[in-house]
């Protein structure tokens, strides 16, 4: 018998879950969650360029992940990305400029302890809209 996800906001969310919430969202509450998830994950292991320099190269919009934050209550989040987006939209932008980016966005996700607030925010959002995850949280548990 497989062992149901367990949510708990301080550990983030699982890897199942996210893989889930990326590839195969049944709802636009599972598609916004997703994006986050692949914008933060890519930021954590790379920057916020290399995070949008990964949804070019694969000719994702940028913005629709971006606007992924400001749906779930993320409006911090929304606009640090949103400033990155139009900046390297517009060429505008230094290494200097997304290592400020970079610092900005690491001070929201850590700022408040040792916990990733992104995370726990989505891990939270879920448990308070179980209905609008259903699906994402079944196909996570037979994964």
């Amino acid at each position: 018998m497989e062992t149901p996800i367990i949510l708990e906001p301080s550990k983030g969310v699982p890897d199942q879950l996210s893989e889930v919430l990326q590839s195969q969202p049944a709802t636009e509450d599972e598609k916004n969650a997703g994006r986050i998830l692949r914008l933060h994950r890519d930021f954590l292991n790379g920057g916020i360029e290399q995070a949008i320099s990964n949804l070019a190269a694969i000719d994702e919009v940028a913005s629709t992940y971006c606007a992924a934050y400001q749906a779930i209550g993320l409006d911090e989040a929304f606009l640090i990305w949103k400033k990155a987006i139009s900046l390297a939209a517009a060429s505008q932008i230094s290494g200097e400029q997304w290592d400020a980016l970079d610092d900005e966005y690491d001070r929201l996700i850590y700022g408040n302890g040792a916990n990733d607030a992104i995370e726990w925010t989505i891990v939270r959002y879920i448990q308070c809209n179980p209905k609008l995850f259903e699906q994402a949280l079944i196909k996570s548990n037979n994964h």
